[in-house]
């Protein structure tokens, strides 16, 4: 093997390169690492985003005290250690990797029924995190104008942990319409 310093320098480094280290797990031996395995042991590193921009995701409410799963269907635009799941609408992320915690943050843009009022709330495995509810109302003056809310939250994830925002009507048992809805997870 040359010396390292006679080797050319890459001007384009992505994740998937290699470098060269030991493997203390291993009896030491010398293995190849991408960069994006190495990269992933570092904190803030593992995160998801993933949207539902088609504008048509319609959640019926069946009560004024029940909470139910924002109907949408979640596209992943980016992840390590996430991928959206739970059927039938791929309305959840779900985290598959080591613990840490991660910031939870949630946009959405709703319509629904003039004058309603609206309650969000994030869930962890499908447990309404206590702290994370928000209500909207529905402009009387324009319902086809969608409101938009934030919901945010630090946990502790472990693997199969899964997060998704559940919805509520507590005016009525009209539907709400998410124009747009996005989910970020960010760990620490």
């Amino acid at each position: 093997m040359a010396r390292i310093s006679t080797y050319p320098i890459d001007s384009s480094v992505n994740v998937n390169d290699y470098v060269i280290g030991t493997d203390s797990e291993d009896s030491n031996i010398t293995k190849n690492y991408t960069i994006a395995s190495i990269v992933a042991l570092a904190p803030g590193t593992t995160y998801i985003n993933a949207s539902d921009n088609a504008g048509i995701s319609v959640t019926t409410i069946p009560d004024l005290v029940t909470f139910v799963p924002l109907d949408c269907a979640l596209t992943l635009n980016a992840a390590s250690s996430w991928s959206v799941g739970g059927a039938p609408n791929e309305h959840r992320i779900v985290y598959d990797g080591n613990t840490k915690f991660a910031i939870i943050t949630v946009t959405i843009n709703v319509t629904g029924t003039a004058g309603d009022d609206v309650h969000f709330c994030l869930t962890k495995n499908g447990v309404k995190i206590s702290g994370t509810s928000q209500k909207t109302e529905i402009p009387a003056d324009t319902p086809d104008v969608a409101t938009t809310l934030t919901l945010q939250s630090l946990q502790s994830v472990s693997k199969s942990d899964y997060f998704s925002v559940s919805v509520k009507n507590t005016t009525g048992t009209n539907s709400v319409t998410a124009t747009h809805y996005n989910i970020v997870a960010h760990t620490l």
